[in-house]
């Protein structure tokens, strides 16, 4: 069973522009019954820049696994 809460979908689209070393990176964020929630829209110059994404989960409370306990 899924846990509440919302599921959210990220969709990253790179673009390579026409004659420059640029890539524009566009992000889409939608949740579960997709309502946007986030669109980014970067140009990028590729020979001194690079696009860099960190992806974290979020945090939860650790709860040790006993034996025979379902979840």
């Amino acid at each position: 069973m899924r846990r509440a809460g919302p599921t959210l979908h990220h969709r990253d689209v790179f673009t390579r522009l026409a004659s420059t070393p640029s890539v524009r990176v566009t992000r889409r964020v939608h949740d579960q019954y997709t309502r946007p929630l986030e669109v980014t829209d970067r140009v990028v110059d590729a020979q001194q820049d690079a696009p860099a994404y960190a992806f974290a989960l979020p945090n939860r409370t650790a709860t040790p696994a006993t034996a025979g306990a379902s979840r």
